[in-house]
């Protein structure tokens, strides 16, 4: 039972503050509570873990109405409704502020009463009881729903429903459906699912890269316009080939800018270089000559390695000033950029 003296013992053990009003998080997880109660006095709390208990039923929570974060995974909660009448969710219509929202590993098998959350982001309802696409309609009503787990539950019923209510939810970035009976069923599912989820970043812990994305849209313009897989598989590899393409000019782009570095600096017959040759090469590789400041290689093809030199023309250290005098005799480009890089560790 719930009872204040269970909940202040709770609050000792993980060592929270005495007064209840005091503290923002309250752990009350693995105690076999069988119902959410005396928790008016915690008015301040914003997380709250509730996993690994007894509970069937959310209630009692309209005092906690700053509560950000409400884990309630690995219970046993269920509306003490009649067999034919689904499980559902209810009871956090006080909680306006929650983001988060944890019912994992429950008995829920219809998603209801979310509307009232205008500020939840994440939804996790993993290993439920839900079989019906009917019973996730609400999730649209969720605007800044930006990460949804079903992953694990009993949907086997008309995908075409499931994918336009996720079509819908605009915000989403993270999704999870593994583990249901349509996924297998669905005949290229993941295509399915990224073309009509245009803000999806993430599908079934995989990361949607952009490449990815182009390919998934040009096949899903075909199929919603009613054409064949076999039509919009080839779309797919049209739309592959144009990013080869793009990629060959891109790096035929890079190779030219590279090779102006050699062209434009030039090397005298004995290999010695002047002040004039030195500052080409300075500026073809996107440094500018500071004697006190330290400069950050951003314009040249050693930009992307985000690789800063320090420049330091005037430091006391005898073994820098040798290294810049060398750098400064008659070198080579190459003996000349070897010198200038090794001895601050750079490739």
């Amino acid at each position: 039972m719930m009872s204040k003296e269970a909940i202040r013992l709770c609050v000792k053990r993980q060592e929270l503050l005495d007064n209840p009003e005091l503290n923002e998080r309250l752990y009350l997880h693995h105690n076999g509570f069988t119902q959410v109660q005396n928790l008016d006095d915690f008015t301040k709390a914003k997380i709250l873990f509730l996993e690994s208990n007894k509970l069937t039923k959310i209630e009692n929570l309209q005092n906690l109405k700053n509560l950000e974060s409400l884990h309630l995974q690995k219970n046993k909660i269920e509306e003490t409704l009649p067999k034919h009448l689904p499980e559902k969710i209810q009871n956090l219509q006080h909680c306006t502020r929650l983001k988060y929202l944890n019912l994992a590993q429950n008995a829920i098998s219809k998603i209801e009463e979310l509307d009232c959350l205008p500020c939840l982001e994440t939804l996790i309802l993993s290993e439920n009881e839900i079989s019906m696409p009917e019973f996730m309609t609400q999730i649209t009503s969720i605007t800044k729903l930006r990460e949804l787990d079903l992953s694990m539950n009993k949907i086997n019923s008309n995908p075409e429903c499931i994918l336009k209510i996720l079509g819908d939810c605009k915000s989403l970035r993270v999704l999870s459906l593994q583990g249901n009976p349509f996924v297998i069923k669905m005949p290229h599912y993941r295509s399915m699912v990224i073309s009509h989820c245009k803000s999806l970043r993430q599908l079934d812990g995989r990361r949607i890269c952009s490449e990815e994305r182009r390919r998934c849209n040009a096949w899903g313009e075909v199929v919603l316009k009613g054409g064949t897989f076999d039509e919009a598989n080839e779309a797919d590899k049209q739309e592959l080939l144009k990013i080869r393409l793009e990629r060959c000019q891109q790096n035929a782009a890079f190779r030219r800018s590279s090779s102006s570095i050699g062209s434009s600096s030039g090397q005298s017959a004995n290999g010695s270089i002047g002040s004039s040759v030195l500052d080409s090469v300075t500026r073809a590789l996107g440094i500018t000559d500071s004697r006190t400041s330290s400069t950050e290689i951003s314009s040249s093809s050693w930009s992307r390695r985000n690789i800063k030199i320090e420049l330091d023309y005037e430091a006391e250290d005898a073994q820098e000033n040798q290294c810049l005098k060398k750098y400064r005799s008659d070198f080579s480009i190459s003996s000349a950029w070897k010198t200038y890089n090794s001895p601050r560790g750079i490739d």
